[in-house]
Order: C-alpha cells, then sequence, then structure tokens
C-alpha cells in the first residue's frame, strides 16, 4: 500500500483500491478494478489538490476529481504505465507529461487519448518535478531541464 496526503485529507492506494481520507467527512472506497502503481496529484489554485491521476499495471490512465472522486478523463496506454508522471500547466491548461523508458509524452489533461508533444532522451527518465517555469527530467545521476512553453505547442 502506498500513499499521498493533500491540503483536504489523504488518499492510499491498495492493490486496485483507492481510499480516500478526508479530513472532514466519512471514508471513501473505490475500486478500481486494476492494480494502481503510480499516481500523481493535480494542483489547484491556491495550493490547494484538486485532481489525482491514476495509473494502473495493464495501462489505464485515470483522472479523479478531489474530493468528490468522480472521473473526469481515461485512456489506457499500450506500452503500460510511466516510469514517472507529473503535471504541468502551460497557458492555464494542464497536461499531464509522462516518462516512460527514454521517451517523454505530454497530453492534455481534458484529452488523455492524445499525445500533444513527444522528447527523446539517450537514458531512461527516471524522475519528473517542476522548478517555477521549467520541467526537470532525471536520469540517474544526469538532470535535463526543460522550458514548459518550449515543450507544449501554444493551443
Amino acid at each position: 500500500m502506498f500513499a499521498c496526503s493533500t491540503p483536504l485529507g489523504s488518499v492510499e492506494f491498495d492493490r486496485g483500491h483507492l481510499i480516500w481520507r478526508p479530513l472532514r467527512g466519512p471514508l471513501q472506497r473505490v475500486e478500481i478494478g486494476e492494480t494502481i502503481v503510480n499516481s500523481c496529484l493535480v494542483p489547484g489554485p491556491g495550493g490547494s489538490t484538486c485532481g489525482l491521476v491514476l495509473f494502473t499495471r495493464p495501462g489505464l490512465i485515470l483522472h479523479l476529481s478531489l474530493p468528490s472522486l468522480v472521473p473526469l478523463a481515461s485512456t489506457r496506454l499500450a506500452a503500460g504505465p510511466p516510469n514517472a508522471a507529473q503535471i504541468i500547466f502551460s497557458h492555464g491548461i494542464p497536461y499531464l507529461v509522462m516518462a516512460k523508458e527514454n521517451r517523454l509524452q505530454v497530453r492534455a489533461l481534458q484529452r488523455l487519448s492524445s499525445t500533444v508533444a513527444c522528447r527523446e532522451f539517450h537514458k531512461m527518465a527516471d524522475l519528473l518535478y517542476l522548478d517555477d517555469d521549467e520541467l526537470v527530467v532525471i536520469h540517474g545521476m544526469e538532470s535535463t531541464l526543460l522550458k514548459v512553453d518550449e515543450l507544449i505547442p501554444p493551443p
């Protein structure tokens, strides 16, 4: 089981189940039906968290709203789940950036089925994180900095 905390409560993942423990209100348990292997929080205004993206072993990507846990979008990846994921914003639009092996793939959060941009590296990408307006891609002991506006084409 793994978990992550948000300003509204905590989310726990136990195989194919998501358990939402809000600071206020009853515990909610949602069966996903597939083993959850990774997740990514969707930041909202003012440091809040407004959603959650789940990745399952067979390659399902599921975007849920928080705290209601309403499914907002989903798709399935043929290649399985990503090694790492990060939500970034460009021109006010949220994008999901996924690293799988040595490839970086960007998809609009509201349209998960289509790829917006791709980028390839010489080494496998292990970790992604946002540092102001730059996406940091970690490859072992090395890192690559990518400007968000250069990675995503304008809408």
